[in-house]
């Protein structure tokens, strides 16, 4: 990251398949985060990010994205 400014625009959320939005973002992203529910409906997170400090971070900045500027579907 060059700078501490962040342009989040909404959030996209996606009604694809899993593979799908994976495939997506792994040609998009350097660094992700990803949460969902798995099939047994048990709350699951996998990241790229080693440093929890750093984890902390991102998920800071979705945080305040989501509340300042909500959610947008795809289309």
């Amino acid at each position: 990251m060059k700078d501490n400014i962040i342009h989040l625009d909404k959030l996209k959320m996606s009604r694809d398949p899993v593979k799908n939005v994976c495939d997506a973002a792994s040609k998009e992203f350097t660094d992700l985060v990803i949460i969902g529910e798995d099939k047994h409906g048990k709350i699951q997170m996998i990241t790229t990010i080693p440093e929890p400090a750093d984890l902390m971070w991102f998920l800071k900045v979705c945080e305040h994205g989501i509340m300042s500027k909500g959610v947008e579907e795809d289309e």
